[in-house]
């Protein structure tokens, strides 16, 4: 797979943590920003389309796999954990979390630094949006458009 795919794939997720941050909105509000986010996302994915591919560019596929496992199991846990401490509320942040810590595998996998920022930036944004009301649409906001705005940055970067 190579760098264009990975990011194409990257805006996704980026779209569906949108879609998490529009679900809150109330309309016109939720239509008005889903149609600005999915032409945002849409001009970053024709700019990835065309930028230049990167020379000698390595992916260590081993790494990446064992560091997926290890999301997984470390949702699997989460789910549990947040389900017996009686924690629900906290589902989105917690799992935007574990998804910013899983960026520090493509770092190792790439030896790409936009990886670490990305990392630190969507890790930063999910625990604050813990210290949010659980559940309330202001955690969410911040969840949703926060994990989506650092995966686009990052993209685009």
């Amino acid at each position: 797979m190579g760098p264009r795919i990975g990011s194409l794939i990257g805006l996704v997720f980026g779209l569906l943590w949108l879609g998490l941050g529009v679900s809150v909105l109330a309309m016109p509000g939720k239509l008005i920003v889903a149609i600005l986010g999915i032409i945002a996302f849409g001009l970053i994915a024709l700019r990835v389309w065309r930028r230049a591919p990167v020379p000698g560019a390595t992916f260590n596929h081993r790494i990446f796999l064992i560091a997926v496992g290890l999301e997984f199991a470390a949702f699997v846990v989460a789910g549990w954990a947040i389900d017996r401490i009686g924690l629900t509320g906290y589902e989105w942040p917690v799992v935007g979390a574990i998804v910013g810590l899983h960026f520090i595998s493509l770092w190792m996998a790439s030896q790409d630094r936009r990886f670490l920022w990305l990392s630190g930036g969507m890790t930063a944004i999910n625990l604050f949006a813990m210290t949010l009301a659980p559940a309330s649409a202001t955690m969410l906001m911040v969840s949703g458009f926060g994990s989506a705005i650092a995966i686009g940055l990052a993209v685009l970067a």
